[in-house]
């Protein structure tokens, strides 16, 4: 047998192995990193050995999976081995989970409170590296209506348009919303500049009698709220 046959040989008992294992049990918390991205990379990696080039990416985006993920096409293919066909297969696994995530809800009879309406709309911001802003719609009922993307910006600002904000409300009928941004390096305190702006909205929310439920910062799959923050509530309650 030639030393390429059975190379590959070895290369298809190795992949027949970890596909075992994970129909056997699936992904969880405790999956290794390196063996998720093992994973991945076998559907763009035909007849080779992925794990190597699953810790090389891994080492070069700061022993992170979520860096990975969230790394552009052409940071991804910054990494020998790493093709683009390979880089925009691994972005569009976070278009489609952010996709599931909006199809579970939209034009659905669901009832979102200002806590689970916060959990959802962490999960908007799944992969962001810019900031972004949402606002969550909803009836005097609690009924999702919408939660369109407000507005767009960079790494450390976006600007939140109260004109923008209010098109929407007449767009979807809302009589309350729960206003969204990112803050993408990592620091979900809320600054001053968050605090006026808040303010300047929850007055002209208050004008069209809309009921401000909240305005939170998400970072890193968590999120601060500003009406729980301190001095801040009496916003909400114009």
């Amino acid at each position: 047998m030639e030393k390429s046959e059975k190379t590959s040989g070895i290369h298809n008992g190795h992949r027949q192995r970890v596909w075992r294992e994970f129909a056997r049990s699936g992904i969880n918390e405790n999956t290794p990193p390196h063996k998720v991205l093992e994973l991945l990379l076998f559907f763009t990696i035909p007849r080779k050995d992925t794990n190597e080039l699953a810790h090389i990416l891994l080492n070069h985006f700061g022993d992170s999976f979520s860096n990975v993920m969230e790394a552009s096409v052409e940071q991804l293919k910054e990494v020998p081995g790493i093709t683009e066909y390979t880089a925009s297969h691994i972005k569009f696994i976070l278009e489609f989970a952010k996709y599931y995530e909006s199809d579970k809800i939209n034009g659905k009879p669901h009832i979102l409170d200002r806590k689970s309406g916060s959990e959802f709309l962490v999960k908007k911001f799944m992969g962001a590296t810019v900031e972004k802003s949402y606002l969550l719609c909803l009836d005097s009922t609690f009924k999702y209506l919408a939660c369109p993307q407000i507005s767009e910006g960079d790494e450390i600002s976006v600007a939140l348009s109260t004109r923008s904000i209010a098109e929407q409300i007449t767009k979807t009928g809302a009589t309350q919303v729960l206003l969204a941004h990112n803050h993408p390096r990592g620091f979900s305190v809320p600054s001053v500049q968050d605090i006026k702006t808040t303010s300047r909205i929850a007055t002209m929310l208050s004008s069209l009698k809309v009921t401000f439920l909240d305005h939170i910062i998400v970072s890193s799959g968590e999120y601060v709220s500003i009406r729980d923050s301190k001095g801040c509530d009496y916003m909400f309650d114009l």
